[in-house]
């Protein structure tokens, strides 16, 4: 389960670990998403930053945890992809 943090503007930031999640997963995950959030990435150390914003609403969590049904979605693809290489 991944640790969530929301700042006083709304924002839900959370970090992911680069060894378990290529970083075009990320990309493709947060793709979905761009309808109705800014999404930021970021590096740290061993972790990718991301960060949810609502465009017209604040941050919700429902949302970010499809976000990370997406990203091991995603991930798994990825795998898969370089498996049938």
């Amino acid at each position: 389960m991944l640790k969530y943090e929301m700042d006083e503007g709304g924002t839900i930031t959370f970090s992911v670990n680069c060894e378990l999640y290529p970083l075009t997963a990320i990309y493709r995950a947060a793709y979905l998403f761009t309808d109705r959030y800014y999404i930021g990435l970021d590096r740290k150390d061993e972790n990718y930053i991301i960060s949810f914003s609502g465009k017209s609403q604040t941050a919700d969590y429902k949302d970010v945890g499809k976000f990370q049904n997406e990203l091991l979605n995603q991930s798994m693809r990825a795998a898969i992809g370089k498996k049938e290489n």
